[in-house]
């Protein structure tokens, strides 16, 4: 599936997070616009997009907007499960063990994080990036 509709992890501002499960706020525009779902689960996996708004100078077919793209497959195992799901403003996703796409983080209230990668980090109404950068960079 196309890299153009993907949400990164860096991009988004934790609200809520309990290890491998992480809700937040998406708040790129146009990005949020619509709605993207992938997930793993043992060998299956799925990934759907849908009325996501896209750069049309970054896709091959000058495509500006993706109205509905996605498939179920059966795959190798990578993970046992990680699921991803954005729709508008909100992410929610989760991972069993956490990935690069979802990273142990955890919350003691909203957007207020004390925990990451395994780490104290404490940082609040931050992105994802910038706390991952702090606590890999303090390693």
């Amino acid at each position: 599936m196309a890299e153009a509709t993907d949400v990164n992890i860096d991009d988004l501002i934790v609200f809520e997070a309990c290890c491998c499960a992480i809700t937040s706020c998406f708040c790129k525009m146009p990005d949020c616009i619509g709605c993207k779902t992938e997930g793993i689960c043992c060998c299956t996996q799925v990934e759907i997009a849908g009325c996501k708004c896209m750069d049309r100078e970054e896709t091959q077919e000058q495509k500006c907007c993706t109205f509905f793209e996605g498939g179920a497959y059966f795959v190798v195992p990578s993970t046992c499960c990680q699921e991803q799901q954005q729709c508008c403003c909100l992410d929610v996703r989760v991972a069993l063990p956490c990935t690069e796409k979802v990273p142990c983080i955890c919350t003691c209230c909203p957007f207020c994080v004390v925990f990451a990668n395994y780490q104290f980090k404490l940082a609040c109404f931050e992105k994802v990036g910038t706390i991952m950068e702090s606590v890999n960079a303090d390693k």
